[in-house]
């Protein structure tokens, strides 16, 4: 019963409940699912809060529970939330979440989202990302193509030298998800010459994710 006022009483007085997050999370391995579920409503809250700081200290904990079938989707949102505000403090976990990618196909939608999210940080990340999104649009089912390329089209739109001249054929590609992701794989083993470079606008993929 205390833990599932938890939510509510972070909302009313904070500060005392920041102040002993770890503790709070530490002993989730011996509860119950049901109680489980408390805290990361709890984390979730948190999260929606913008608390960087204190959900910094418990990210391996999150990620240390995100192979539980039973929380792995929960987890998934709380960090897609951090990821809207903080995606530096992903980065280093992108290993995690592509084994999660793999392990649990349908989750797909909220690891896209974040490596689109610590991919927006920098070119070098931007291609890292590419890498996972181009190699999940050639092997997931169609249902989730459209996220895919969402976040594919947001990449390549701000880092416009990664495709280069080849955006207008992936334009012309735009029915096909296979041609799609043999062309940009191609180019980011390429990884021409162009020196990086951020713009916001770029005709990459326009159609495709329409």
């Amino acid at each position: 019963m205390l833990l599932r006022v938890l939510p509510a009483l972070y909302e009313q007085r904070p500060r005392p409940i920041l102040a002993r997050l770890p503790e709070l999370v530490a002993p989730m391995a011996q509860l119950d699912p049901p109680e489980q579920l408390h805290i990361l409503r709890l984390l979730h809250t948190v999260a929606r809060k913008r608390q960087v700081g204190v959900l910094k200290e418990c990210l391996p904990f999150l990620f240390g529970h995100l192979r539980d079938p039973n929380h792995s989707e929960v987890i998934l949102n709380i960090l897609l939330e951090i990821s809207s505000y903080e995606p530096a403090a992903l980065a280093p976990f992108l290993p995690t979440l592509r084994e999660i990618g793999e392990t649990f196909p349908t989750l797909i939608g909220q690891t896209a989202k974040i490596f689109g999210a610590v991919g927006h940080l920098d070119e070098e990340r931007a291609r890292t990302s590419l890498l996972y999104l181009v190699n999940q649009l050639a092997n997931m089912e169609h249902s989730f193509h459209h996220i895919l390329l969402l976040e594919i089209k947001s990449l390549t739109d701000s880092f416009c030298s990664i495709l280069g001249s080849q955006s207008r054929d992936i334009y012309r590609m735009s029915n096909s998800f296979s041609a799609i992701a043999r062309l940009l794989a191609r180019q980011l083993d390429h990884d021409g010459a162009a020196a990086p470079r951020y713009c916001q606008t770029c005709p990459a993929l326009g159609s495709a994710a329409a």
